[in-house]
């Protein structure tokens, strides 16, 4: 068998990734490849990349198929969030059906929406790949979080048993965690105790904190890394924020158009997931607050401090 896990993006895909990459040596005593072949650190992001482009030539899925037939292990498991792509199962499927005969089993996390396309925006601000331009960026991208048409290509392809869905959210997980869910839900023993150094998480930090780092990383010679570790290690208030780059009506927004697509999901996929799509926090009277005004000029403030005050250090 062959195990795809294909993220979504910010579902916890690097704790997996990571927690398999420490444990390839018990893995493998229990017959269970996490395939080296086109990995780079701990996921296969080079082969989705493959896949994603125009080319075509293979040459990393060829190398992924060849370890495949070279090694006789039980299961194999190849983990790229980048593989959650319309593209990707067409041309995944037609090389491995051409030469390989094996069970392939697709597995993916999908958070609400909204919350996606917070923490990418986040994400890319903070490193300097964008600018701070919050609606401008879910304009260009909400086709991240239009999940159904990318379910269905690998449904089509593979075969909607063979595609399991999982609501990323910590009260749906088993033991409230995205590794023993994902060892759950794919089957996974291993012979023996498997270790985990990895923090789960990386820090959520305030809209302001992403976006002024983001300035700092694209006006310095300061590296994001070394500017994130810094600011990470702060024990400071006001640091850490979600909820805090979309207001309830561009949310509403946003939902209300993917709304059916959700629902799709979740009668396809299990009913559990929609208690995580759905968003009822939203609609009037719903429990969600976005920051007042005066709120997001304490973020901000402290915000400007916070990463002045890592630049200071970095820079001795």
């Amino acid at each position: 068998m062959l195990i795809v896990h294909v993220g979504t993006q910010k579902t916890g895909s690097s704790s997996i990734q990571h927690f398999l990459r420490e444990n390839e040596g018990l893995l493998r005593e229990s017959g269970i490849s996490y395939i080296s072949a086109v990995r780079e650190w701990s996921d296969h992001n080079k082969l989705a990349r493959e896949l994603r482009s125009d080319t075509a030539d293979t040459p990393r899925a060829d190398a992924v198929v060849a370890e495949i037939t070279a090694r006789g292990y039980d299961k194999y498991l190849l983990s790229a969030e980048e593989l959650f792509h319309k593209r990707v199962p067409g041309r995944l499927f037609d090389h491995l059906t051409r030469h390989l005969d094996m069970e392939v089993r697709i597995v993916c996390y999908l958070r609400r929406p909204d919350h996606l396309m917070e923490a990418l925006y986040k994400q890319r601000v903070k490193t300097g790949d964008i600018k701070p331009w919050p609606l401008r960026y879910l304009d260009a991208n909400k086709w991240e979080c239009d999940y159904l048409p990318v379910l269905d290509a690998f449904a089509d392809r593979f075969g909607m048993e063979h595609v399991t869905v999982r609501p990323y959210a910590r009260p749906h997980l088993k033991d409230g965690d995205i590794v023993a869910d994902f060892l759950d839900v794919t089957g996974l023993r291993m012979n023996g105790s498997p270790t985990r150094s990895m923090p789960e998480d990386n820090p959520t930090f305030s809209s302001a904190v992403s976006e002024m780092m983001g300035f700092c990383v694209r006006n310095s010679d300061i590296r994001f890394y070394d500017l994130n570790e810094k600011i990470a290690g702060l024990d400071w208030p006001n640091l850490k924020k979600s909820g805090d780059v979309y207001n309830r009506a561009t949310r509403l927004r946003l939902l209300e158009e993917l709304e059916p697509g959700l629902r799709e999901i979740a009668r396809r996929y299990g009913e559990d997931l929609w208690q995580t799509l759905s968003f009822d926090d939203l609609r009037e009277g719903g429990s969600f607050a976005f920051p007042s005004e005066h709120d997001r000029a304490e973020l901000a403030l402290q915000a400007g401090k916070a990463v002045l005050f890592a630049a200071m250090r970095l820079k001795g």
